[in-house]
């Protein structure tokens, strides 16, 4: 059993009061992970540019 399958079994379900904390965690976690990602990006190029 991977994790997909184990969440599909078990699930994670938060309590309807708990929805817009977590609706704000995720948000704020993609956020942090599109910028690394744009960091990441820059220092690629500017590798290449090094070149």
């Amino acid at each position: 059993m991977d994790e997909d399958d184990w969440l599909r079994r078990h699930g994670l379900h938060p309590c309807a009061r708990s929805l817009d904390s977590v609706r704000t965690l995720l948000i704020n976690q993609t956020q942090l992970e599109r910028e690394a990602q744009g960091d990441g990006d820059t220092l690629l190029r500017l590798r290449r540019l090094e070149r």
